[in-house]
This record gives structure tokens, C-alpha cells and sequence, in this order.
């Protein structure tokens, strides 16, 4: 891969913690910088009655966060990476998408914090609002740092954008790791979705092998119980291009999976998903391919039987694993 530059915000947290160390992670992966960025949020909370001049206020915070970074970037440099520090003033997710463009970053890494429900109905946490906003793709981390790329989950719904996030995918999946291209189905779906998923894998030069067909009503709870059945270091989404309030309202099954999964998320802009996939390396070494278990015959529907059904559908619930059907881990 060539990133050359990962921003990393941080806000001190855990999953904070979790983001920088799966930055450098990447960063010993592509050879890249890592800029390490906190956001000092507007204390609006504090003057809710008053016109307060905050200039000073907010000169000072920001040279306490350049303090308090010192420590993580010192930490980060133990691995003979480049480290830039920056701190600003704002608001968090405006910040970031700010500074990503300011210095031409190729990707954000940032980690998954709790949030209200009434940002959840409505708003969104910084994580959410970041991927929605941001040009580069985005590396969200929740309960798991990424340490290692074995194994890359990519779910496809058999478009122009999941196939270069597939190609993508596929790039990450290199020196010996596995590459699972997912498709999920309405159930009783599966025989044709085999057929349509090996015919999009074959079009796109990708080995039919590494297909895996899921039955599950709710596509992003397909998504997420196949990812905790296989246990995948990262999970490949490309996402819908938003404008106006479709920006502030959630329910994209890529947003529900950066939510709820457990492993990091590299969340892709659809308008930024051939240029992340022209940016990697075109000399990688193909991911080693392992055939899922799957029907040895694979019917092929007319056209474009078949085609997926979750690209930019809003769906609800998790739903559990029973009768599932898909390929073996």
C-alpha cells in the first residue's frame, strides 16, 4: 500500500488508544506518517446564557493538548515512524475532515466512543459523522486493534463501488492472508446469489474461491454474525456518497456495521473508492485464496439476476445466527 500520511484522532480514550496503535500497525504496513490530531471541542455547554470571548481560552487548551499528546506520540515513534502533532480548536468531526484535507492524508483512523441515543436516532458519534463527511477512507476501531491483516472480510452487493472496495480488499490481503468476499441474501436466496456472486468475482478478476453467499433478511446482520463467526482483522465497507439530511440521519448498512462490529472497519467514501484502490500498490502479491465450502456447481442467472439487495437500504436489528448458510471460516 502507499499511505503516506494516517491521521490519527484522538481524545484520549481507550478506543482512542485502540485507533493510534492500529494506525501504526497500518503505518509499518505502507511506510507512512502518522498525524497524530486532538480536537478541543467548544465548551457550549458552559455558557449557555452568555457571549463569552473564548480566544484566549481556546489558544491555552490548545496548547495543553499539544502537551498531553507528547506522551502518544512518543509512543508512537517507538516503532521508527515519523510523527506529526496537531492540535486544534472546534468541533471534533468538522476538525478532523479539516485537517485530513488540509494535509492531504490517505487515510483517518479514529476509534469507535460511545454516544447518546439521541445521537443515535438523529446525529450520530464523531466516528460516524467522520466517515460520512470525510474524502479518505476511514479506519474505525471498536473493541478490537487491528495487530495484523490475516484475514479481510469484504461484503459485496455486486456494484461498481463494492467491487473496487473489493479491490481494495484484496491488495490489503497480502503476504499469506485470507480474503472473504461476502454477499448477502434474502433467504432461499442462496443458490442464485452463488451464481450471480461467482459471475460478479470472474468479471472483476477475482478468484470465485473466496466467495461466501449468507442468507439473512437484515444485510447488515448478515455482515456483522458473519464477522463474529470468522473473526476477521478488517472489515472492507465501501459507503453511499450523502447529501443534505440524508447526511445526518443513520440506517446505511455500512454505518450500522461500523457501529456495532467488533473489529475495525475501513470505511471507503463512494467517491473516493478508485482512488484508495489505485493508491495501494500495483505490484502486491495476490492474497492467498482458500476455497470456502460451497455447491461444487454454481448456476449462473441471466443478465444481472440476483443483484444485491442492501446497497443504500436502511434496515433494523441484528437478528441471530440460526440457519444461516455460508461458506466455512
Amino acid at each position: 500500500m502507499k499511505w503516506k500520511k494516517i491521521l490519527v484522532a484522538t481524545d484520549f480514550s481507550a478506543p482512542a488508544g485502540r485507533a493510534l496503535d492500529s494506525a501504526r500497525a497500518l503505518a509499518a504496513k505502507t511506510g507512512g506518517t502518522i498525524v497524530l490530531l486532538h480536537v478541543v471541542p467548544p465548551p457550549v455547554a458552559l455558557y449557555p446564557q452568555e457571549t463569552v470571548s473564548i480566544g484566549a481560552f481556546s489558544e491555552a487548551w490548545v496548547r495543553e493538548a499539544r502537551r498531553e499528546l507528547a506522551p502518544l506520540a512518543a509512543r508512537a515513534r517507538k516503532d521508527g515512524r515519523r510523527v506529526r502533532v496537531e492540535a486544534r480548536f472546534g468541533v471534533p468531526w468538522r476538525r478532523i475532515v479539516d485537517v485530513a484535507e488540509e494535509l492531504a492524508v490517505d487515510a483517518i483512523c479514529i476509534g469507535r466512543s460511545g454516544h447518546s441515543r439521541l445521537e443515535r436516532l438523529a446525529l450520530g458519534s464523531t466516528a460516524e459523522r467522520v466517515v460520512r463527511a470525510a474524502p479518505v477512507p476511514v479506519v474505525v476501531v471498536g473493541s478490537r486493534a487491528l495487530k495484523r491483516v490475516a484475514r479481510v472480510l469484504a461484503p459485496v452487493d455486486l456494484d461498481e463501488g463494492s467491487a473496487a472496495a473489493l479491490r481494495l480488499a484484496e491488495r490489503l490481503a497480502t503476504g499469506g492472508a485470507r480474503l472473504e468476499a461476502l454477499f448477502v441474501v434474502p433467504r432461499g436466496m442462496a443458490e442464485r446469489g452463488e451464481g450471480a456472486l461467482a459471475e460478479f468475482l470472474e468479471l472483476h478478476g477475482v478468484d470465485p474461491a473466496v466467495g461466501v453467499v449468507h442468507e439473512e433478511s437484515d444485510p447488515a446482520a448478515g455482515i456483522l454474525d458473519r464477522a463474529h463467526e470468522t473473526r476477521p482483522d478488517l472489515i472492507v465497507v465501501a459507503t453511499q456518497a450523502r447529501r443534505g439530511l440524508d447526511r445526518l440521519l443513520l440506517g446505511s448498512v455500512a454505518e450500522k456495521v461500523v457501529r456495532h462490529a467488533e473489529a475495525p472497519v475501513l470505511a471507503i467514501p463512494w467517491e473516493a473508492v478508485e482512488r484508495a484502490a489505485a493508491s495501494l500498490s500495483k505490484d502486491a502479491a495476490p492474497a492467498r485464496r482458500r476455497r470456502s465450502r460451497a455447491p461444487a456447481a454454481r448456476p449462473r442467472p441471466a443478465g444481472r439476476a440476483g443483484r444485491g439487495p442492501w446497497s443504500g437500504q436502511a434496515h433494523t436489528g441484528r437478528g441471530g445466527p440460526a440457519g444461516r448458510r455460508g461458506g466455512g471460516p
